[in-house]
């Protein structure tokens, strides 16, 4: 991938919404997620141990991450541009489950920033 990007939220502030969700993850979370981000944006071939489609979804990707027993699985989709990956959603998985409308939401996401490309900016590493 060329680079990867967040969404942002909607408010005045433009708050990097996925920068916000890291920051929220306990430090091994936070290390792990940053560690896997900058292996996939210098890695030209996604995995399926690194990323999967899901099921149900036809634009949505959950990227794979696991630190200190947690499961994240950051929601992205490919674009809006030729080589660009778009984190739209942060996620943790527990008990083989998603938060509820997980999906739904970074599909929403998806549709807001395909509209609105000042809605995304790279992502911001600690």
């Amino acid at each position: 991938m060329d680079f990867l990007e967040d969404r942002i939220g909607a408010d005045g502030r433009r708050v990097n919404a996925i920068r916000r969700w890291t920051n929220e993850q306990e430090k091994p979370g936070r290390v792990a997620i940053d560690a896997q981000l900058r292996y996939l944006e210098e890695t030209k071939n996604w995995t399926y141990k690194e990323i999967k489609k899901r099921k149900g979804t036809e634009h949505i990707y959950e990227l794979i991450i696991k630190a200190n027993k947690i499961q994240y699985r950051p929601l992205g989709c490919y674009g809006p541009g030729q080589g660009q990956f778009t984190i739209l959603l942060g996620a943790t998985e527990k008990d083989w489950r998603l938060e509820k409308n997980a999906d739904k939401k970074a599909e929403k996401n998806r549709e807001i920033i395909l509209k609105d490309r000042s809605r995304i900016r790279e992502h911001e590493y600690h």
